[in-house]
């Protein structure tokens, strides 16, 4: 009911387990984190999303800033630092972009495909762009 509050050593144990369980599983991590109104992630979010997908995450999809932040490919894995805003602050330029992530899981040799959709939010209306 609430965000969780669960450790990043304590997700890097987890999804290590998922993946030595079961291989061919799908692990999508998403983090409430990140300081709000902010254009870039901070030095110690990079780290732990890096650590996330060295354990085995296959990508991060990550929100809490209101604002559309770095988009990374890491060892070949997604990490959408901010997926942005959608009507938090609707008056605020910074808060005007976002982005919806579709994910599809496959049979085929990489077995994920991302797509980057971009939104636009004027007086809190989303809009596809």
């Amino acid at each position: 009911p609430c965000v969780s509050q669960e450790s990043a050593d304590s997700l890097l144990v987890r999804i290590k387990a998922l993946k030595q369980q079961d291989p061919q599983c799908f692990v999508i991590v998403s983090l409430h984190w990140g300081g709000e109104h902010t254009l870039k992630p901070i030095p110690l979010q990079r780290q732990q999303a890096h650590d996330l997908i060295d354990a085995g995450a296959d990508a991060l999809i990550c929100h809490h800033t209101h604002t559309l932040q770095t988009i990374e490919q890491y060892q070949g894995k997604p990490i959408y630092y901010s997926i942005g805003n959608f009507i938090f602050d609707p008056t605020k330029p910074i808060n005007a972009k976002a982005c919806i992530v579709r994910l599809r899981i496959t049979n085929e040799k990489d077995g994920l495909q991302v797509e980057t959709i971009p939104v636009g939010i004027q007086r809190c209306v989303p809009e596809i762009l």
